[in-house]
């Protein structure tokens, strides 16, 4: 169990974000709280919509999958279940939602100063997937 608490600590750190065509996406502060056990993300995104963030993301002990709840400062919540660490990324889903759309979130570890974040949606029960976003962060600490 510890070791798979500990699969997603590549994130952790202090990041600048870009979109893949290198432009600015945002900041983010990533920290370990609760004892080690919450991976906690804050996020701000850059000019010139400031928009914010926060993610909890742990490794439940029954189920053994990841979880993350992502809350803004717009009232928007996502709950992100099933998460699997594999070949050096961490993939979580959605619940069906509206149409019947799923979100998949998949974090890739690069290397010690860059992870990919990507966000897709299906309405096909994952026979194709759709990118709606694409982000890089690069550590500063």
């Amino acid at each position: 169990y510890l070791s798979e608490a500990r699969q997603f600590d590549f994130w952790i750190g202090e990041w600048d974000v870009k979109n893949t065509q290198g432009q600015p996406a945002g900041k983010s502060k990533i920290d370990l709280i609760l004892s080690d056990c919450i991976i906690y993300e804050n996020w701000t995104s850059a000019l010139p919509n400031i928009y914010s963030g926060k993610s909890f993301n742990l490794y439940n002990g029954v189920t053994k999958k990841w979880m993350q709840t992502w809350v803004d400062d717009k009232g928007g919540v996502l709950e992100f279940i099933d998460g699997e660490y594999k070949d050096n990324k961490l993939t979580f889903v959605t619940r069906p939602g509206a149409n019947n759309q799923i979100t998949r979130l998949t974090f890739f570890n690069l290397n010690p100063n860059l992870v990919r974040q990507l966000f897709e949606v299906t309405n096909d029960d994952g026979k194709t997937w759709t990118t709606t976003t694409d982000l890089y962060y690069n550590r500063v600490k």
